[in-house]
C-alpha cells in the first residue's frame, strides 16, 4: 500500500511539473506567431505592419498607453528575471497570485517589437509556477501520508544526500519538465539563434591567435553595454509620470521600427537573414547597428517595455562580428564564437550559466573555442579579485 501511495504521488508530481513545459511552449508559440504576423511575415507573405506603415506609430504608441494605464492603476509590472530569482532564493518561493496577469502583460512588449527577449518573462513565470507546484505537491504529501520534502531547518544539500526519495522526486520533476519542454518546443516552426554557420576555415593552429583581438572586441562591446545601461536608466528614473515615460519609449521604438527594422525585437527571428546577407552590407554600418541595438535595448527596458536582455546582447554581438568580418576578412564563424562569448561573459558573472546558454545557440564544434574564452575570462576575474583583496 505504501508503494502505491508513493507511485501515485510521483505521478501527480510529474503531471503538475509538465505544466512548466506547457506554459513555456505556449508563451513562446503565441509570441512567435503574433510577432511574425506583425513584423516579419511568414511563408512568402509580408509583415502586416510594414505593409501598413502608417499604422506603426499609432499602434506602438496606443498599446504603450494601455500598458501605462495598467501599470499606473493596477501596479502589476513584470519584473526582471533576477528579481524573481532573488525572491526565490530568499524565501524559497515566489508569489503566484498574479501569474495570469504577468503571463499576458509580459507578451505585450514583445508584440510591439521591443528590443527585448522572452527569457526574463519565462524565468518569472516558471518561478511562479514552481512555487505553485511546490504548494500543490506538499498537499498531496499530506494527503497520501508521506514525508518527502526536506525539513525547512535542514541544510538542503545534506537532505538530498540523506533522503534518496527526495532526490528521486527532484529527478522525476526535472526529467519530466525537460522532456516535455523539448518535445513541445520541437514543433516551433520559426528560426532561432541556432543558425547554420559555415565551418571554421583554419589551415594552421597558429591562426587561432586572431581570437585574442576578437575577445578584445567582445569585451569592448560588453563594456559599452555596462556603461550605457546606468546612463539611460538614470534618465528614465527622472520621469515619474508613467504616461510620459511610455510615450518617450514608444517614440524611440517607433523610430527604430521605421528606420532600422533589423534592430527591433530580440533578434533571433531575423538572425538567419543577417547570416545570409551580411557580406553585402557595409562593415561600419553593421558595427553602428550593433551599438544602436544596445541603446534601444536599454531604452525599452528602462522605459518599462520590459523583457530579457540576453537575446538582444547576442544579436548585437553577431552584428559586431559580421561588421568586423566584412572589414578585415575574418572567419565569421570563429569570430562569432569568440566575440559572443566574450561579450556575454563581460556582462554576466556566472560563467557556468553562460556556457550552458551559449551551448544552446552554437554548434558543438564551437564549444571548445567558447570554453577557451571562458577560461581566459575566469583567469582574468580571478586576478581582479586578488587585486581587490589586496
Amino acid at each position: 500500500m505504501k508503494v502505491v501511495k508513493y507511485l501515485m504521488y510521483y505521478l501527480v508530481t510529474a503531471g503538475y511539473s509538465a505544466l512548466i513545459g506547457v506554459v513555456a511552449w505556449s508563451f513562446l508559440f503565441i509570441v512567435n506567431t503574433v510577432t511574425h504576423f506583425l513584423w516579419i511575415g511568414h511563408e512568402g507573405e509580408g509583415a502586416f505592419m510594414y505593409d501598413h506603415k502608417l499604422l506603426i506609430i499609432p499602434f506602438i504608441w496606443g498599446v504603450s498607453m494601455i500598458l501605462a494605464y495598467v501599470y499606473s492603476n493596477y501596479e502589476v509590472i513584470p519584473k526582471p528575471g533576477i528579481v524573481y530569482a532573488k525572491e526565490f532564493k530568499q524565501t524559497r518561493r515566489v508569489k503566484y497570485a498574479d501569474f495570469f496577469k504577468v503571463y499576458i502583460l509580459a507578451m505585450i512588449p514583445l508584440f510591439l517589437g521591443s528590443s527585448v527577449g522572452p527569457e526574463a518573462a519565462l524565468v518569472g513565470l516558471l518561478f511562479m509556477l514552481s512555487s505553485f507546484i511546490g504548494d500543490v505537491t506538499s498537499k498531496y504529501e499530506h494527503k497520501f501520508g508521506i514525508d518527502i520534502a526536506p525539513n525547512e531547518h535542514d541544510n538542503f544539500l545534506d537532505e538530498v544526500k540523506n533522503n534518496k526519495l527526495y532526490l528521486l522526486k527532484i529527478v522525476i520533476i526535472y526529467v519530466t519538465v525537460g522532456f516535455v519542454l523539448l518535445q513541445l518546443l520541437g514543433y516551433d516552426k520559426y528560426p532561432s539563434f541556432n543558425v547554420a554557420l559555415e565551418p571554421i576555415k583554419i589551415n594552421h593552429y597558429f591562426e587561432l591567435i586572431e581570437i585574442i583581438p576578437l575577445i578584445a572586441v567582445g569585451y569592448g562591446l560588453g563594456k559599452f553595454y555596462q556603461i550605457t545601461e546606468p546612463l539611460i536608466e538614470h534618465q528614465f528614473e527622472k520621469i515619474s509620470n508613467q504616461y510620459i515615460k511610455m510615450s518617450i519609449t514608444a517614440g524611440f521604438l517607433s523610430l527604430f521600427a521605421i528606420l532600422f527594422p533589423v534592430l527591433i525585437m530580440s533578434g533571433e527571428a531575423t538572425l538567419h537573414i543577417l547570416v545570409e546577407h551580411s557580406i553585402m552590407s557595409s562593415g561600419l554600418l553593421l558595427i553602428g547597428l550593433s551599438l544602436l541595438k544596445v541603446v534601444i535595448t536599454h531604452i525599452c527596458i528602462s522605459g518599462d517595455l520590459r523583457g530579457g536582455h540576453i537575446f538582444p546582447i547576442i544579436y548585437s554581438a553577431f552584428l559586431m562580428v559580421y561588421g568586423f568580418s566584412v572589414i578585415f576578412d575574418l572567419d565569421p564563424t570563429l569570430a562569432i564564437a569568440a566575440v559572443t562569448a566574450a561579450t556575454a561573459l563581460t556582462i554576466f558573472s556566472n560563467t557556468l550559466a553562460m556556457f550552458m546558454l551559449l551551448a544552446l545557440f552554437f554548434p558543438v564544434k564551437l564549444l571548445t573555442l567558447i570554453f577557451i574564452v571562458i577560461l581566459i575570462f575566469s583567469e582574468r576575474r580571478a586576478a581582479d579579485n586578488d587585486q581587490k583583496e589586496i
